[in-house]
């Protein structure tokens, strides 16, 4: 597992679409290859 934390804006498209502002988070990849 990594984990990184980094100042970042999301854009999602998919069954529904969200946006989340800039803001500090936290990114997770698992050794199965998912991103969280």
């Amino acid at each position: 597992m990594r984990l990184l934390v980094a100042r970042c804006q999301v854009d999602y498209t998919g069954r529904l679409s969200a946006h989340l502002p800039m803001a500090t988070r936290l990114i997770i990849w698992k050794a199965d290859g998912t991103v969280l």
